[in-house]
């Protein structure tokens, strides 16, 4: 069994409603991944094509990795996605409908004329350079601690990160945190919702 595999199991065996951000050039070497996490019921968000740090060069060049992307998500799930976590998080840190009070950087607004809610994330683990699974736990109870709010976290597919799974969803909940769907947490603004299911986006 893969890694993916195993870190879907995880999510499923401890209740936690996960969102997968897939880049579309591993999407069409692995269509039967994502195909998997949708049959699951994960939410599937777009993590651009390529992954490249110059994604969001230009809003040319984004709404090209937006919509190659999106075609796949589309043709493997039958959804439309209507996410979008940026390569290396380009500096957009949590995603800024929660805090209505920051500036909006140019390239969020491009995301989102091209259909897309930006994702970002204020606990990053670092999980896939982590040592053991123990310092993923330690790495996010230590994040918890210091922001007694509302949090993304971000993980990836790592096999530290699936070892430690059961640890961190126990953190999180002891911590009195409910962990809920993206869909829950930040939900697309009706003119996305629409535009996708017409198929215009």
């Amino acid at each position: 069994q893969g890694i993916s595999e195993s870190m879907m199991d995880a999510f499923e065996r401890n209740n936690v409603p996960a969102t997968f951000f897939y880049i579309g050039s591993q999407m069409a070497l692995h269509p039967n991944i994502v195909a998997e996490a949708a049959r699951r019921g994960f939410t599937i968000g777009n993590h651009s094509f390529s992954h490249s740090d110059n994604v969001e060069v230009n809003e040319g060049r984004l709404a090209v990795e937006l919509h190659a992307t999106e075609y796949l998500i589309s043709r493997i799930t039958g959804k439309a996605s209507f996410y979008y976590r940026p390569p290396y998080l380009n500096g957009i840190g949590i995603d800024p409908s929660m805090n209505p009070y920051l500036p909006v950087p140019q390239q969020v607004l491009w995301v989102m004329q091209n259909g897309y809610n930006p994702v970002g994330s204020d606990i990053d683990p670092e999980d896939w350079l982590a040592q053991t699974p123990e310092d993923v736990v330690i790495r996010i109870k230590e994040a918890l601690a210091n922001s007694p709010k509302g949090h993304i976290v971000l993980l990836h597919e790592d096999k530290n990160t699936v070892a430690s799974m059961d640890e961190i969803v126990a953190a999180i909940r002891d911590g009195g945190y409910k962990i809920v769907p993206l869909d829950e947490l930040l939900q697309p603004p009706q003119e996305i919702i629409l535009t996708k299911n017409l198929g215009l986006g």
